[in-house]
């Protein structure tokens, strides 16, 4: 008897013990939910398609690039990192997945299911049945966590919280040493890369070095102009103490200051409640100072402190609001951003600077990332482009001054835009400690810029930043894969055209991500 008979008169036989009385409707329905998940399950092991034959798939795949282990239950739970397998191996299971099963996959499919047995739960989806064919059984049985549920968090609506105007903004950028030359630049669709300064340190020495050891290394970076110049007596700091401060921070107070005259406001700056959150990451000033032949001075810890750095602002130009440094790497600035909007919703300051600085003053960054192998060989950051090959580092300093909306219009300030939410949050675990996780990418606006209401017009918001920066991603023409996704689970809900700066000047990190 064929498995169609066989299930054929299994079904005769519930529906006349059904009809004769010898079952109720909810034993008839249990016995019925049993018999068909058994009947799919069958179906799905003659396919090849259930999540235990997949997940050995996945692993044979993997075993022809890698020498695995015997495919355990502990090792079909272990992350692809944890593997020892390269982007080039993911690439590969991937591809072979797709022509296996004969149907395309999401570029995200390796980072959203970082474990064989994730990937083939995942895989085993795709495979199953369209939603409107499943069992009656099946549809009973779904597990009450992936029933849409309200959020935990809730937000006040933007009507209450205020929008925030950005009323005043500066910065320096490689190749552009002001806000309107940088948007200058970016419409002539000038390169703003360039070869690393030559007194910076040797490059072409590194790249011998790193072509040695098979690793590639970018040729090229984002590198801002005379960066040892201060104007130090036009902030009453002494030369001595000058020589002392990050670089870094020196930028930093000149951004500052320069995005306060941009807002008009400059002459009422001291003694106000106005805060600053300051983004920086590097500490490479503080090393060469440490590997120079001089006595330790006064100034010193607070001069290369990255501690000192929003504080530096706030002591020097008066301010007397919420003043703290941030390090969260590439997203610094931007998280900035959400503190300085925080700060001003909760009436802890009337107004607040948000910034971003960071140079690279020693090789050791292109050292890391070439070790990692996520340079790019030709020199050009193309996130989310078919052409990416890796990543370019940038210098970059910038700054915002904030202001409730309400408030900056009834003083006639300026107005350059109007932030409408922000949130943040962790990835959690995922495939390695630096690797994206997509859905949580795209989920900040739900939080965040869910409490604006209606307000958030879809179109009006075109420009999302998103750590893409280049490098190569699981899938062949994919690049960059995690943020990209992230960005598009943001748009698919508010539209708007996707844009990165990267490819013109580069990854700035916490200076301008």
């Amino acid at each position: 008897m064929t498995p169609a008979h066989s299930l054929s008169s299994a079904l005769q036989s519930i529906l006349s013990a059904y009809q004769d009385g010898d079952l109720d409707r909810p034993a008839a329905e249990t016995i019925l939910r049993r018999l068909m998940d058994d009947d799919r399950a069958h179906g799905e092991a003659d396919r090849g398609t259930s999540p235990s034959r997949l997940a050995e798939r996945v692993w044979s795949v993997l075993s022809e690039r890698r020498e695995l282990p015997p495919p355990t239950d502990e090792a079909l739970d272990t992350l692809y990192a944890d593997l020892g397998v390269s982007s080039g191996d993911l690439v590969y299971l991937v591809e072979r997945l797709e022509t296996d099963l004969g149907t395309a996959l999401p570029p995200t499919v390796l980072f959203d299911h970082p474990t064989p047995r994730r990937t083939a739960a995942f895989l085993a989806t795709r495979a199953a049945p369209p939603s409107g064919r499943r069992s009656s059984g099946q549809a009973h049985r779904e597990s009450p966590s992936s029933a849409p549920r309200p959020s935990a968090v809730r937000t006040p609506r933007s009507e209450e919280r205020g929008d925030v105007a950005v009323i005043g903004m500066a910065g320096r950028f490689p190749g552009a040493d002001s806000v309107d030359a940088l948007w200058t630049a970016l419409l002539s669709g000038a390169d703003l890369l360039s070869p690393v300064p030559a007194e910076r340190w040797d490059h072409a020495r590194l790249l011998e070095r790193a072509a040695a050891q098979g690793q590639v290394m970018s040729p090229r970076g984002g590198f801002l102009h005379d960066v040892d110049l201060f104007a130090a007596r036009h902030f009453a700091i002494s030369p001595r103490e000058a020589a002392t401060i990050d670089p870094q921070v020196r930028l930093l107070l000149e951004a500052a200051l320069a995005a306060a005259e941009d807002a008009g406001v400059e002459p009422r700056l001291e003694g106000s409640a106005t805060g600053i959150f300051a983004g920086i990451s590097f500490h490479d000033y503080e090393a060469l100072m440490a590997q120079a032949d001089r006595p330790a001075g006064p100034h010193d810890a607070t001069g290369t402190a990255a501690s000192m750095a929003a504080n530096r602002v706030s002591f020097v130009l008066g301010l007397r609001g919420p003043s703290a440094s941030v390090d969260t790497a590439c997203s610094s600035s931007l998280v900035a951003v959400h503190h300085a909007v925080r700060a001003l919703r909760a009436g802890e300051c009337e107004m607040a600077f948000a910034a971003g600085t960071n140079l690279i003053l020693a090789p050791r960054h292109y050292e890391y990332l070439a070790t990692l192998g996520a340079m790019s060989r030709s020199g050009r950051c193309d996130a989310f482009g078919p052409q990416a090959d890796g990543y370019v580092p940038a210098e970059a300093v910038a700054a915002v001054l904030l202001k409730p909306l309400a408030a900056a219009l009834a003083d006639g300030d300026p107005i350059r835009a109007v932030i409408k939410g922000s949130a943040t949050l962790h990835g959690g675990r995922t495939a390695s400690l630096t690797a994206p996780a997509p859905p949580a990418a795209g989920r900040p606006p739900s939080p965040g810029l869910g409490g604006c209401g209606d307000r958030a017009a879809p179109a009006r918001l075109h420009r999302g930043a998103r750590d893409g920066n280049g490098a190569r991603g699981p899938r062949r023409g994919g690049r960059d894969p995690g943020g990209l996704r992230g960005v598009r689970c943001d748009h698919r809900r508010r539209g708007g055209a996707r844009r990165t700066l990267r490819a013109e000047f580069g990854q700035g990190s916490p200076g301008a991500c």
